[in-house]
């Protein structure tokens, strides 16, 4: 039954709309579709008109899935009960053309799907992608995408800096720019502590259709946004090339799509630029759309479908620019239509939409974005002078007004003034420029030798590092993701795509397509990825659109190699050996994260750990503990609703924190310090710790790696240390102790470790213990337990290993080595000492499975060891 529900769900968000919109116009159309094209328009077109009522709803605090959902339900029903009761055709299907192209592109999507069946869980903080999936999910949560936080309206103005990132930064940095109130958390900027108002990062639509999704099938359906997106991507990639290249290009397209790594990666990480990517390829499919049937809905559906990108990701400003070029040059030439018009003011006015949003909602992030990429550095100044200090929208532009007011109208009046010199001079322009220019092939051939010389000197120059720094971190790039002969192939193809596009003729289809390739491919690679150089975070703003960009043409090119007559046809070997040496490098980087599911198991985990604190409990994470704190932090605050806060470095054992400490104390709210470093002595002055216990979250994870294209999983592991925190500093105190095997004390001794896994970037590094682990450490009173992390070599119940734990060869306990992180506790035994001045710890492997006597044993990894130690404070 919630199956069920959850399938009427889909079908009324992403189906119904798009079924009713092009129920009522394409009869009128003079082409013909294919029926994957009718399946990607319904889609799309369901997705264009709900995106903008939902993110209103969102940015007012009324949002509501079943509100939007049962809204549009209704108005779509009207509409097709209207059209049954004329008995007008109810099946949009009904003309459409179907080929084994198509068929095959269906068998290439079902493999795609295969590939990346299950998103990845990232309810982690700290990044992008852990951002957006808990902002979408408070957003169904709250129905607001500000978020209203009573915790932080509750802390006293002297311990805000404490439990808060309240440092403000004009340069680029991790920090907000000075018109806010610094962050919560990373990534969640604080625009009124005293009110509570906390707005996330970055502009909200995607984390939107995370909300509606949520809403529809909870946490596992908001993760697949991202699978369903990238699906409808992939096959928006797929018609729009079909549109304006023959089948055969489209088909090798979506085929190299389907095995390059970035696309199986980005379909299941969940990344704005997933949405991005849907959205471009839409909206240049509505438009070469546009070009053919010159239908008035067409040029509203794909003008809000471009203006949409300004509402999901602020680096989309070379969008607009070539769209600007692109009608301006239709304008002059005398070719400007009605439906060009229709177009341009529904871009329009998306576009001022987005514009408002950005100003009153995603504040901070587009002034930290404008302020520090967009603007020149002299206007960036002015701007963070005029309104440093200032957190609400409306103080920021009124000041903002207040000091520009007068350059605002003369740029309105010299825009004005040139609008009206245009139009002036638009009749004497046209006697003057004739178009098509009569030696248009001679142009296309010039352009087309200019692009590859320009591409072999950049090349040169930037692979000696004569010049052009960026542009050659960006040819690396593309040459490890494409291999160089991808990268090759790709600039041939987009330099014969400019010099034999018709023949000398203008198409107007065909010619806009390259245009619009080219001039949203170029500047980003001249520009570069501006982004962390691990991967594949580094190559994610380039999966929208030059990747696809540089796939199609590569394509395009292998096309261009394909004998046309039997005659020729032993020239198919250039051509095909091509394409299986492209298809093999690109399935060697596939292949080792096939199956991958990055923080598998970790959203129970979280539950698990949640479920452990009382629901009025404090939380406190060390900020210093980095990637640990900011991770787990995120989740545990949003999605399991828990007081949680990030003590800033330097201010432990400050007396303003141990006052707000106190204070909750008092209020009988238990309070929870959680430490994720190997040593955990407590600094306090006027409290006491008391351990509790360890937890570990451990999930996989594909390593961070910088210099190559990510091949390793290992495991993601957090392992914390849980102290409840009491205001009677006389009590027993706690310490926890941590042993790794690539760093033991001088004071312990550790033996038995055949090798330890060098650390792999993000990953946590092990030993392996393929006999008996012996280990020596310094004995006290104290100790009272050890505790080791062990894993299995495999989960096969068949393969399990038995180990003997001993304590100054006393037996304390057998265990069975199951897991891929096993914790183990170990009590001291009492008298067991004998005043050595050691704990002699002996961890001996047993037996297999089969209770066969091993004499060494299947093994084990070892992740850590922990002497817990419970002492009296001399105050």
């Amino acid at each position: 039954m919630q199956l069920f529900t959850i399938l009427l769900g889909i079908l009324a968000v992403f189906f119904l709309p798009g079924y009713t919109i092009w129920l009522n116009w394409y009869e009128k159309v003079p082409t013909k579709f294919t029926l994957l094209e009718v399946v990607f328009g319904i889609f799309l077109s369901s997705v264009v008109v709900l995106s903008l009522p939902a993110i209103f709803l969102a940015s007012v605090g009324w949002f509501s899935g079943e509100l939007l959902i049962g809204f549009s339900t209704i108005c779509c029903l009207m509409v097709i009960g209207l059209r049954a009761a004329k008995k007008k055709n109810l099946n949009p299907f009904q003309h459409t053309n179907w080929s084994p192209t198509d068929a095959l592109a269906v068998g290439l999507l079902l493999v795609a799907i295969m590939l990346s069946p299950e998103a990845y869980k990232y309810l982690v903080g700290g990044r992008d992608h852990g951002i957006y999936v808990n902002t979408g999910i408070n957003i169904a949560q709250t129905g607001n995408i500000i978020i209203q936080d009573p915790d932080l309206a509750a802390l006293s103005p002297e311990s805000i800096p404490h439990l808060t990132q309240a440092d403000v930064s004009e340069k680029a940095s991790l920090n907000s720019g000075p018109w806010s109130e610094g962050q919560r958390m990373p990534g969640f900027t604080i625009r009124d502590a005293a009110n509570g108002l906390v707005v996330p990062h970055a502009f909200h639509l995607y984390p939107v259709w995370i909300a509606i999704l949520y809403e529809i099938g909870g946490i596992s359906w908001a993760l697949g946004t991202t699978v369903l997106l990238g699906l409808l991507g992939t096959l928006g990639i797929y018609v729009t090339v079909s549109r304006f290249a023959n089948k055969y290009v489209s088909l090798m397209t979506l085929l190299l799509m389907v095995m390059h790594v970035t696309h199986m990666w980005f379909n299941q990480y969940p990344t704005a630029e997933i949405l991005v990517r849907f959205l471009f390829w839409g909206g240049f499919w509505l438009f070469l759309l546009l070009l053919n049937t010159k239908q008035l809905v067409v040029a509203l559906l794909a003008g809000i479908c471009f203006g949409l990108l300004h509402l999901t990701k602020l680096d989309t400003l070379f969008v607009p620019l070539s769209l600007f070029i692109y009608l301006f040059f239709i304008w002059i030439t005398n070719r400007w239509q009605r439906y060009h018009l229709v177009f341009v003011l529904s871009y329009f006015v998306t576009s001022v939409l987005a514009l408002v949003y950005a100003f009153t909602v995603a504040t901070v992030y587009f002034l930290d974005q404008m302020s520090r990429v967009i603007l020149p550095q002299s206007m960036a100044q002015w701007m963070m002078a005029a309104v440093r200090g200032y957190t609400y929208p409306s103080d920021i532009w009124r000041q903002l007004f207040n000091q520009s007011g007068l350059w605002i109208i003369v740029v309105f009046v010299g825009g004005g003034v040139l609008a009206g010199l245009l139009w002036w001079l638009r009749s004497w322009l046209q006697k003057r420029l004739r178009f098509p220019p009569v030696n248009l092939s001679r142009v296309r051939l010039g352009i087309g030798v200019l692009m590859g010389a320009a591409f072999v000197l950049v090349y040169g120059l930037s692979y000696y590092g004569v010049a052009f720094p960026k542009v050659s971190t960006t040819l690396a790039l593309l040459v490890l993701y494409l291999t160089f002969f991808g990268l090759f192939l790709g600039v041939i193809g987009m330099c014969m795509a400019v010099s034999l596009k018709g023949n000398g003729r203008y198409h107007d289809q065909s010619d806009f397509a390259t245009y619009f390739l080219l001039a949203n491919t170029i500047p980003l690679l001249i520009l570069g990825s501006g982004t962390f150089p691990d991967h594949f975070w580094t190559i994610r703003r380039f999966i929208p659109v030059v990747i696809p960009t540089f796939l199609f043409y590569v394509a395009y090119t292998l096309w261009l190699f394909v004998p046309k007559t039997d005659k020729h046809r032993w020239r198919m070997i250039l051509p095909l050996g091509l394409a299986v040496f492209l298809l093999f490098s690109y399935g060697q980087t596939l292949w080792p994260l096939i199956k991958v599911v990055e923080y598998d198991t970790l959203p129970a985990q979280l539950n698990s750990m949640s479920t452990q604190f009382p629901e009025d409990a404090v939380l406190l994470f060390d900020a210093t503990d980095g990637d640990p704190a900011n991770r787990m932090s995120l989740p545990l605050w949003l999605l399991f609703d828990h007081s949680v806060y990030m003590v800033q470095e330097g201010s432990l054992g400050a007396p303003e924190l141990e006052s707000a400490i106190k204070q909750w104390i008092a209020q009988g709210r238990p309070v929870y310090w959680l430490d994720a470093k190997d040593d955990s002595p407590m600094a306090w002055h006027e409290l006491a710790a008391h351990y509790q216990e360890t937890v570990n979250i451990a999930a996989p994870m594909t390593e961070m790696s910088l210099d190559r294209i990510p091949a390793v999983t290992g495991t993601y592991l957090a392992s914390f240390d849980i102290f409840e925190l009491d205001v009677d500093a006389t009590e027993q105190s706690s310490t926890v102790k941590t042993m790794v095997p690539l760093k033991i004390p001088d004071d312990a001794i550790m033996t038995g470790v055949d090798h330890t896994e060098l650390l792999r970037a993000g990953l946590w590094s092990r030993g392996w213990v393929s006999h008996d682990l012996l280990m020596q450490i310094p004995y006290s009173e104290a100790v009272q337990n050890i505790a080791l992390l062990l894993g299995s070599p495999n989960s096969r119940v068949d393969t399990e290993t038995e180990l003997a734990i001993y304590v100054n060869d006393q037996f304390q306990q057998s265990v069975h080595v199951t897991d891929s992180v096993q914790l183990v506790t170990v009590p001291m035994p009492a008298n067991g000492q004998q005043h050595n001045p050691a704990i002699a710890l002996k961890v001996e492997t047993v037996a297999n499975s089969h209770n066969e006597k091993s004499s060494g044993g299947q093994g084990f990894y070892l992740y850590w060891v922990k002497v817990i130690s419970h002492q009296v404070d001399a105050d």
